[in-house]
């Protein structure tokens, strides 16, 4: 058997009111889809101009953890230079502490170090 012994059915042409109904349906969801694309557009729009307004803040004033952290910084630097004076001041203490006992074993004759006087 062919083809063409069956019987093939015909579309029927499309009605007017057909042809207009998609054509609403095809405008609606072409109006939707552009009406989309603005929200989002100015959305994201919206969240640049935040952004940026954002970052130029923090770069033109420090966060208060890096203000609290430059201050510690200084009050820590400040510290380490009063400990080093300090240290400073002892080490001369002993020095002349050392020298004032060194001159004085000497005029007593006191020798710590010689085992023979010690025995005497």
């Amino acid at each position: 058997m062919a083809n063409n012994d069956t019987p093939t059915k015909k579309r029927k042409p499309p009605i007017r009111k057909d042809l207009e109904k998609r054509a609403a349906q095809n405008k609606a969801a072409q109006v939707a889809y552009r009406t989309r694309k603005q929200n989002h557009i100015s959305d994201l729009e919206q969240k640049v101009s935040e952004l940026t307004a954002a970052l130029l803040a923090s770069r033109s004033s420090p966060s208060s953890a890096c203000v609290s952290t430059q201050t510690e910084t200084q009050v820590l630097r400040e510290r380490i230079t009063q400990l080093e004076s300090e240290n400073a001041t002892l080490q001369k203490m002993h020095l002349s502490s050392d020298v004032k006992l060194a001159c004085i074993e000497t005029e007593t004759g006191d020798n710590d170090d010689s085992p023979e006087q010690s025995e005497n």
